[in-house]
């Protein structure tokens, strides 16, 4: 599908004033409204939504979007500005899969997306693919499945049924696409679609009950050629569509409406793109779709497992996803899951001062892929084997390493002779003998190369490649084929005549944020090993492979300081098979549901190929489940 066919798909706000004729009469009159579209004016365009309302003032952006309320609103309003019978809110794959199983099912239903126009959230810039491993011709099958699911959640997921219900909802995937009209394709995966260990870089066996899993399924695009996530929502959002379901772009869900007595959700209160509060009704259902909190700071702060983790970029997230969900179901009781779990890019890491500046993900893949780099602490040393693949789960990373160094004799930690070289950048007075330290030494860490690397090309690109100028609202930056913008923007360090004067540039902070500066003669150091290693073709430090080594010895060099690439978080609100929320004692939220990476199931263990699928599982069950209560019963007066 040409990237034209894809924006054609898109359903903007004024789209849907344009079609939402034919949708009001089969969403009936709104009661207290005088009809069923809203008393505004036409949606802005994309660039319009960054205007300044002189009544207002400038509009907050993305990530300052989050509910405005303490809590729920438990009075209903006078009257409603829209209604539905279930309201999605989020249009990624959960959302829209959910939209499309309860329309389909009889009920009227309602998008809500907090986007200017249908970017797709994070389900519009990933690679789309469903990790299938029930193939009965490769040997698997869902029982299979559910046994390896079971021990890679490793008990954080204990809800059997759910996991039963999302293996057999990946086993019906490749029909759900038929049956929308659409296809699909297998496609062998890479051997690393379960979990790999760092330290042996093979799968490990308890993950692997069956052998031969190496199938995906993905859907398929008209050319016959494997669809992305682009191109499958582009393909949903064409269900949505054809099926004239309204979608409300611009407009952020802020609080949930919930009748006190029987703890029921009946609506929504959002806003509009101009600000003004509405007010949707939903008769039968509210479905959060709203994915995860890797754009609030404060909750990463709080919630990721490691500090250093402190800037909230996502390479190829939507900046859309700041927790709102998580705080309106927590707001009615909601309990929360796997609030540590987040899913990191395998495509590289970060170039760090860039995507501070800039906002966003910019990836720099080639500590994993060229010759011509290594990555260094800032103590000027190598710390792990560059090439080793860890997939989309950081469970071993070498950055991840806190120590608590209490010295020899401490009775508290075991003095590691490898860390002999600490105390020669401690600040003046502090010895490892009588002084608590705790630190990560991996951070901050560089990519260091000279003009080998700097001369073949760009360092960084943005957010999967051409996916995101399609359907996905982050600004893009386009890195100069010559890194000399870069490197005039400070963002690469150097030039610098040799490694010494290299590692004395490079200014770094140690985790207390003292100015701790690189050691510049260790630098110097293993760059001469390093050498020696690629021409002898043996990495006896970390068993890098030799034709992943080639020597740096071709002046100037450079540095560039590198980040964890983050993906999205997976935490929220705990939800059963059929994607009700459930409260902190048990017990479904009556008429509330959280999918996708809103309270994924992924709880350990992540591997490649699965929120993109669970999404689709679970708005399938949250869709049929919602449109078959009974209408909510206004109680009288």
């Amino acid at each position: 599908m040409t990237d034209e066919a894809i924006a054609n798909k898109k359903l903007s706000r004024r789209q849907f004033m344009g079609t939402a004729a034919a949708g009001a009469a089969a969403l009936g009159a709104v009661a207290g409204a005088s009809s069923f579209l809203p008393n505004v004016g036409a949606s802005p365009s994309a660039a319009g939504t960054e205007e300044v309302d002189a009544a207002r003032g400038p509009k907050a952006g993305p990530r300052a979007r989050v509910a405005a309320r303490a809590g729920p609103i438990t009075t209903a309003p006078s009257s409603w500005d829209y209604s539905a019978d279930v309201v999605v809110v989020g249009q990624g794959i959960a959302g829209c899969s959910a939209a499309i199983t309860a329309h389909d099912a009889g009920a009227r239903v309602i998008i809500l997306d907090k986007a200017p126009y249908a970017d797709y959230g994070n389900s519009g810039v990933c690679g789309g693919i469903a990790w299938y491993p029930c193939l009965s011709s490769n040997g698997g099958s869902v029982q299979d499945f559910i046994t390896t699911l079971k021990a890679m959640t490793w008990g954080t997921t204990p809800d059997d049924e759910l996991l039963a219900a999302y293996c057999q909802g990946i086993a019906n995937l490749p029909a759900w696409y038929v049956s929308l009209g659409g296809a699909y394709v297998f496609a062998a995966t890479v051997p690393t679609a379960i979990p790999r260990s760092l330290v042996t870089g093979l799968v490990s066996p308890s993950f692997q009950t069956t052998a031969n899993w190496d199938s995906c399924v993905n859907y398929k695009t008209s050319t016959g050629a494997t669809g992305n996530g682009a191109t499958t929502m582009a393909f949903l959002g064409g269900c949505i569509a054809s099926r004239n379901i309204p979608v409300l772009q611009s407009t952020p869900a802020e609080a949930l409406i919930q009748n006190p007595m029987t703890r029921e959700i009946i609506g929504v209160q959002a806003s509009d793109w101009k600000g003004a509060t509405l007010y949707i009704q939903a008769d039968q259902g509210v479905i959060l779709a709203c994915g995860g909190f890797e754009n609030n700071p404060e909750m990463t702060n709080n919630f990721e497992p490691w500090a250093h983790s402190e800037y909230p970029v996502s390479f190829w997230g939507t900046p859309y996803n700041t927790g709102d969900g998580i705080m309106m179901a927590q707001s009615v009781g909601a309990k929360l899951w796997h609030m540590n779990n987040k899913e990191w890019t395998s495509s590289g890491y970060s170039a760090r001062a860039a995507s501070n500046e800039l906002g966003m993900g910019m990836t720099c893949s080639k500590g994993q892929s060229s010759t011509y780099c290594f990555m260094a602490n800032r103590y000027g040393l190598r710390f792990m084997n560059e090439w080793v693949y860890s997939g989309h789960t950081a469970q071993l990373l070498a950055t991840e390493q806190l120590l608590e160094l209490n010295g020899e004799g401490s009775n508290v930690a075991p003095f590691l002779p490898q860390y002999d070289y600490l105390p020669t950048i401690l600040p003046s007075g502090i010895t490892l003998k009588s002084t608590d330290y705790v630190d990560y030494p991996n951070i901050p860490f560089y990519l260091i190369f000279d003009s080998q690397l700097f001369g073949a090309g760009a360092l960084a690109s943005g957010s999967y490649a051409s996916a995101i100028s399609v359907v996905h609202p982050t600004a893009t930056y386009t890195w100069s084929p010559n890194n000399s913008v870069e490197l005039a923007n400070g963002w690469i360090i150097g030039p610098a005549a040799d490694p010494t004067t290299l590692g004395n540039m490079i200014v770094s902070h140690d985790f207390q944020g003292r100015v701790a500066g690189m050691n510049a003669a260790n630098l110097a150091t293993t760059v001469t090993n390093f050498n020696a290693y690629a021409a002898s073709g043996v990495d006896k430090d970390f068993g890098r492979p030799a034709a992943g080594m080639a020597p740096l010895n071709k002046p100037p060099y450079y540095a560039m300081e590198l980040g964890i690439g983050r993906l999205n978080t997976n935490g929220g609100p705990v939800h059963d098979k059929y994607g009700r929320t459930i409260d902190v004692y048990g017990n479904p939220i009556p008429r509330l549901y959280s999918i996708g990476e809103l309270g994924s199931l992924f709880g350990y263990l992540y591997y490649g190929g699965g929120n993109f699928p669970e999404g689709a599982v679970m708005g399938q069950y949250a869709g049929k489940h919602a449109a078959s209560l009974p209408k909510y019963m206004q109680p009288p007066g």
